[in-house]
């Protein structure tokens, strides 16, 4: 029998997320948590394998694949691809993958795909390159949506982070993103009340089902 290489891709992908699970720590958060609802990250913790299923989710399937089709492109012009951060924010440390980075550090591009987006940029996309943005040091963030409803790509601005932050309940104390901006969100969000930050976020969590905090507007996004 022949080689099956779907198989073999998928099953790359699953070793990948148990190496990435396994890998974090008491204290550490990725990106990821930190635009998401602090409960999720709690619920991870107890139950990775839920997370783990999820990793062959047919969308998120065909989100890595389109990833790394455009980050080969980026790659040819420059940048460095999937690149890795890691801040000490006082007893904690903060991980972030970056899908694309300028080589002299100072762009920012996040990928994003699916059916579609609304209005875009998306406020919890914002925020999470915003955080990739004090991280780095970046002054310019971009997203760029490759999406079956649209092609597009936006640059943040100072509003759609204030929007976004507004949106929350997060401090709006902006300057510039830098570690100081990201201190005060990570104590923020640490001491935040155990719920979603946004209002679709349980119809989307892995965790839904076994959570006391579940809020379903039955309109998924």
């Amino acid at each position: 029998m022949s080689e099956n290489y779907l198989e073999q891709y998928l099953r790359e992908l699953i070793d990948t997320a148990k190496e990435y699970l396994a890998e974090k720590k008491p204290g550490e958060f990725w990106v990821s948590d930190l635009i998401s609802c602090p409960h999720k990250y709690i619920m991870a913790q107890k139950y990775p394998e839920i997370l783990l299923g999820h990793t062959l989710d047919n969308n998120l399937v065909l989100g890595d694949i389109i990833h790394t089709g455009f980050e080969s492109f980026l790659a040819g012009r420059g940048f460095m691809i999937e690149v890795e951060k890691e801040v000490k924010i006082g007893n904690n440390t903060i991980k972030g993958r970056i899908d694309a980075l300028s080589e002299d550090g100072l762009r920012v591009i996040e990928i994003k795909s699916g059916k579609d987006v609304k209005n875009p940029p998306s406020p919890h996309h914002v925020l999470q390159v915003y955080i990739y943005m004090a991280m780095t040091g970046a002054v310019i963030g971009k997203i760029v949506y490759l999406t079956y409803g649209r092609l597009v790509e936006v640059e943040i601005t100072k509003d759609h982070i204030l929007e976004a932050l507004r949106q929350i309940g997060a401090p709006r104390n902006l300057s510039q993103p830098n570690t100081e901006w990201l201190k005060e969100y990570v104590e923020w969000w640490t001491n935040r009340a155990p719920k979603p930050l946004w209002p679709w976020e349980c119809d989307y969590c892995p965790f839904a089902s076994l959570c006391p905090y579940r809020k379903s507007n039955g309109n998924r996004r």
